[in-house]
């Protein structure tokens, strides 16, 4: 696969980008507020085929050049028509009893949310619709996520880009937090009416936790992540339940035993430790890992132990790692051979002189109007 080049026209009415791209390779270098961190997540989603968050952005045209053919959408493609005929096709197979509401509710749904569907899928939004008309709110996911297929079925067909593996790491990302770390905050309450009448809430929050991380390993459909949080218990999980080869693991610890200081990690029976002067600790161990060392552990994780080569988007890659680790960072994520690695950075640590040839700046991808 060759990716050489990306074109946003009109990004907000006025700037456009014409960014070339060398070896698959593309470091972005620039200050806050410059547009680096909109510009990733534009390939992000043009890429990962995702048309209804790509319509919340104002521009003209996307287009992404791929082994010397040319993908291009218009923003006005990604407009939402859908008829009465379409949504009675959507709901042929459903209970007879909630047909009636879907035929004449369903378009005045979606008029009154300005067609995003994105938002009608948010919890909140789906509890207010369901309770405001009276419907339940599991069958109105499953016709807003049926009517998400439909609506862009024939874009995809129409610009038939590539199924490409995408990995995206924004800079919203975060360490996971323990569930003592989450619940804390909650139990600072003013009056002891409040704890007792919260109770039985805190005994019942780590059954959901541990649901959540499961539920979170199971979804597996779309052929790209988005890595907003680094997880040591998902990690864990994730060796509980799961075979990988011995030259993967030893790659894999390898890898990250370039960044551990002092500790080592250790895989026997299916299962990871960090061991400290001879000491062998669980892997979620509280207080064991720094917050660098879980990013670390995490990111190499996704990319050496997974069974997917993916093109991986990363947007400040310095975020917890200290400078010394910045040097290596790149070679360590090339070495693991992603299909292509596009990163924005703020940090000259992580740009070596070797990879100088796939740097540029964001003034000098920007058209002038």
């Amino acid at each position: 696969m060759k990716f050489t080049n990306f074109k946003i026209t009109k990004l907000w009415g006025t700037n456009s980008y014409n960014i070339d791209i060398k070896d698959n390779k593309l470091i972005f270098v620039a200050e806050n507020g410059a547009g680096k961190t909109i510009i990733l997540k534009l390939i992000y989603l043009f890429l990962s085929k995702q048309w209804s968050k790509l319509k919340e952005y104002k521009f003209e045209s996307i287009s992404a050049t791929i082994n010397k053919k040319n993908y291009k959408v218009n923003r006005k493609q990604l407009k939402i028509n859908i008829s009465q005929k379409d949504i009675n096709e959507l709901i042929i197979n459903i209970n007879p009893s909630h047909k009636d509401f879907f035929k004449k509710n369903f378009i005045n749904i979606l008029k009154e949310n300005d067609y995003n569907l994105n938002i009608l899928l948010e919890p909140l939004t789906i509890k207010t619709i369901a309770e405001n008309y009276n419907t339940n709110d599991n069958l109105l996911i499953e016709i807003i996520k049926k009517t998400k297929k439909l609506v862009y079925k024939d874009l995809d067909k129409l610009i038939n880009l590539p199924e490409l593996p995408v990995m995206y790491l924004p800079t919203y990302r975060r360490i996971e937090k323990s569930f003592n770390e989450v619940v804390d905050s909650f139990r600072n309450f003013e009056t002891e009416d409040d704890r007792n009448d919260s109770y039985d809430a805190f005994n019942e929050i780590p059954k959901v936790w541990n649901e959540v991380e499961k539920l979170n390993w199971k979804q597996t459909d779309n052929n790209y992540i988005e890595i907003i949080e680094f997880g040591i218990n998902d990690i864990k999980y994730k060796f509980d339940n799961s075979y990988y080869s011995e030259e993967k693991i030893n790659m894999f610890i390898a890898t990250t035993e370039n960044y551990l200081v002092n500790k080592s990690l250790i895989y026997k029976h299916k299962k990871l430790q960090v061991k400290i002067n001879e000491t062998l600790f669980d892997i979620n161990t509280e207080n064991i890992l720094s917050s660098g060392e879980k990013h670390i552990i995490s990111l190499f994780f996704y990319l050496i132990l997974t069974d997917k080569q993916y093109f991986i988007i990363f947007d400040e890659p310095e975020i917890s790692i200290s400078t010394r680790w910045q040097e290596k960072m790149l070679e360590s994520i090339l070495e693991t051979k992603p299909l292509a690695l596009i990163i924005a950075t703020h940090s000259h640590s992580i740009v070596l002189e070797e990879y100088f040839d796939y740097l540029t700046s964001i003034y000098e991808i920007k058209i002038n109007q």
